[in-house]
């Protein structure tokens, strides 16, 4: 997570939901681990792939009456290539950043490797293309 919206969320006592990538079939660009962070009635920070599977995962969001759940999220878009929808497994759960122990939990930093990293942004399927 990144530092400053980590101190402004915990300074604020927010709570709302995690949404974590469980696993996902290849055919968006969301991959296991992608997180978004959904509070107040908005997207806070993150992703999940973008798309009208992040759209559900929102939603789900904002309805969300249980501490944690597990949903399976899928959408083809009909004239694309199968990079722009596919099949998620989700996880969201709830989070209150004012409980220290949530909050130092939700703070970890992923671990980095030491191979240097090419980001291609934009389409799913030009990215798939380029690489």
């Amino acid at each position: 997570m990144i530092p400053h919206i980590f101190k402004e969320l915990c300074r604020k006592k927010i709570s709302g939901v995690m949404a974590t990538v469980l696993s996902s079939d290849g055919q968006g660009p969301a991959r296991p681990g992608n997180r978004l962070f959904w509070a107040d009635g908005k997207l806070v920070f993150g992703t999940v792939g973008g798309g009208s599977n992040e759209l559900q995962v929102l939603e789900a969001c904002a309805t969300l009456t249980t501490q944690k759940r597990v949903l399976e999220i899928s959408s083809f878009l009909p004239g694309t290539l199968p990079s722009c929808g596919g099949k998620l497994e989700i996880q969201l759960e709830k989070v209150d950043f004012g409980n220290p122990e949530e909050a130092a939990f939700h703070q970890k930093e992923p671990k980095q490797t030491r191979h240097g990293k090419l980001f291609l942004l934009g389409a799913g399927h030009v990215a798939r293309e380029v690489a």
